[in-house]
């Protein structure tokens, strides 16, 4: 049986629009409809055969399969103490650790301050691989968190949307900004997630990224890394409205002496140990970059980048062109 649409408006977490107003399906990007069977949601393309199922309001679109887990050898120390921990005790533990993005002063520059003043209040935000801190990430755009959509390709608490983003589970032109954060190291075909985040945005819409360059193996699927040229190649269908340091070369050196320290130990319980305190000794080293993210020469170490641009229209073709001026004579 079809869901009458007045029932579910508003209803996802708090959002000030409809969240399956703005979906559509991956495939074909066509409307999709929302059904009840027996005492399971789902929603339904007519065109295509899939359906998709919805838990507790979040709609839970998956495609393509993720890559297998690595070994204990490679897996990164964070998944170990959840897997041991659980994640209550991971995330008591991550709010005593001092990570240099929370450290960087251009960071908090941008995205506490640039960015909201160009947004309007009616603004809709993509927050891409928000993952289990999204509350977290709200923080810097406080006044738009009501217009943000969390999603990710896990199942968190705050996430409101589960897909993945080489195939966004969205209609065309509907976002003001995609905001990626430490994202895109992550995804295995970056350019397909960027032509996406293309597709969503409105026109003049902004897209804001941040990815690592001297940075530690982290996470169990971490794939690649970027200059800033390599970033201008990578958004090369966006208007780069400025670029430049997140995190400095104080960052990076403080992030490569933790991992430097602690790959002396392989047990877990003291190769974590090691790596907790280092990292909380190094602390007043990361604060430099409060002073080297302004010299002109810091980005040839620095620990990671932020990209902002904006969508721009197709460039009309050379043959586009030619037919047209054959038409003007």
């Amino acid at each position: 049986m079809n869901i009458n649409r007045e029932q579910i408006a508003n209803e996802n977490r708090n959002l000030d629009f409809d969240l399956f107003d703005t979906l559509a399906c991956f495939r074909c990007k066509g409307e999709l409809t929302r059904v009840l069977e027996e005492t399971k949601e789902y929603l339904v393309c007519p065109k295509c055969p899939d359906k998709y199922s919805i838990k507790d309001g979040v709609p839970i679109f998956k495609n393509v399969d993720l890559p297998p887990e690595y070994s204990d050898e490679f897996e990164s120390v964070s998944s170990q103490v959840k897997k041991k921990y659980g994640n209550k005790f991971y995330r008591k533990l991550f709010s005593l650790y001092r990570h240099p993005l929370k450290i960087s002063a251009e960071g908090k520059k941008i995205t506490q301050a640039y960015l909201p003043d160009i947004l309007s209040q009616k603004a809709k935000i993509l927050n891409l691989g928000s993952g289990e801190f999204a509350k977290a990430n709200l923080t810097l755009f406080k006044k738009f968190e009501r217009r943000i959509v969390n999603f990710d390709i896990d199942y968190f608490e705050n996430v409101h949307v589960v897909g993945d983003g080489h195939e966004l589970p969205f209609k065309d032109d509907l976002f003001d900004l995609v905001y990626l954060s430490c994202v895109l190291e992550h995804v295995r075909d970056a350019s397909a997630v960027v032509k996406e985040c293309h597709r969503v945005l409105k026109h003049d819409g902004l897209i804001f990224s941040t990815t690592p360059f001297v940075s530690r193996h982290h996470s169990d699927s971490d794939y690649r890394r970027w200059t800033l040229m390599g970033l201008d190649f990578l958004f090369r269908n966006f208007d780069r409205v400025e670029s430049g340091i997140y995190c400095g070369p104080a960052s990076a050196v403080a992030l490569s002496l933790r991992e430097f320290f602690s790959a002396f130990f392989n047990n877990r319980f003291l190769h974590f140990s090691v790596k907790f305190v280092t990292s909380l000794c190094l602390i007043p080293l990361s604060y430099l970059d409060l002073f080297l993210n302004r010299r002109k020469t810091s980005y040839k170490l620095a620990q990671s980048y932020y990209w902002l641009g904006k969508k721009c229209v197709p460039q009309e073709s050379q043959s586009d062109k030619m037919k047209f001026d054959n038409e003007d004579k």
